[in-house]
């Protein structure tokens, strides 16, 4: 007897270092800063300090999103990300 197949996860980009990992290792950003599964646009990006730190992150945000992304509003995805090593 075979075992049951796999459930395969979905496979996500970072929209800063363009890593490709499941989608639960990354945080889904949809415009206007919240975070999160919901309706609208939105963009992936790593959960480690690096990509959101990153002083890119604010245009690769912005033209992934297709607006503008404020200070507030990445200041908001930096203190609810869970950020790892």
């Amino acid at each position: 007897m075979t075992p049951p197949a796999e459930r395969r996860l979905p496979v996500r980009t970072c929209v800063l270092c363009r890593a490709r990992r499941p989608a639960g290792a990354l945080v889904r950003v949809r415009a206007g800063g919240s975070m999160g599964p919901g309706p609208g646009r939105g963009a992936w990006l790593c959960t480690g300090r690096r990509c959101v730190e990153d002083p890119r992150a604010r245009s690769a945000l912005s033209r992934a999103l297709r607006s503008e992304v404020s200070d507030d509003d990445l200041d908001s995805v930096r203190s609810g990300a869970a950020f790892g090593p």
